[in-house]
């Protein structure tokens, strides 16, 4: 998953910026991932998708006071990119294909259906009445 992180020195905690962490991009990444990692197992892939928008501000909130303390505002963060395993995805898509292939049958049942009910409706020359459910009334 790729996230980006806005931040900057709070200038009256420069002295903690400067001094107190040794990597600050590496730093931020580790609590970046933390956060990730204690947000993502409590979403589905589908709403994860969703709601990037979501997952950005858990990494915001959770970034703002661990990052103070060092002497640096976090300023926005931003889901840039959600790449699940290749099998994960492919699962997926597969999942997605049976939905559709599903819908496709219910929909084209429904038409074999209104067509029969035409067809025994003409085949005893009642008048055709049309309910809101697909059922047969005559």
């Amino acid at each position: 998953m790729g996230v980006t992180v806005q931040f900057r020195v709070i200038e009256e905690r420069a002295y903690d910026a400067f001094y107190r962490l040794s990597n600050i991009q590496n730093q931020i990444r580790a609590y970046v991932f933390d956060v990730i990692r204690s947000t993502i197992p409590r979403m589905e892939l589908d709403s994860l998708f969703v709601s990037t928008s979501d997952v950005a501000l858990d990494v915001l909130r959770g970034l703002q006071g661990i990052m103070h303390q060092y002497g640096y505002e976090i300023i926005d963060t931003l889901v840039t990119d959600i790449s699940p395993n290749p099998l994960v995805r492919a699962a997926m898509n597969e999942i997605m294909a049976t939905r559709k292939i599903k819908e496709a049958m219910f929909h084209k049942a429904e038409a074999g259906e209104a067509l029969s009910f035409v067809h025994v409706s003409l085949c005893f020359k009642a008048p055709l009445a049309f309910t809101s459910s697909p059922m047969l009334v005559l």
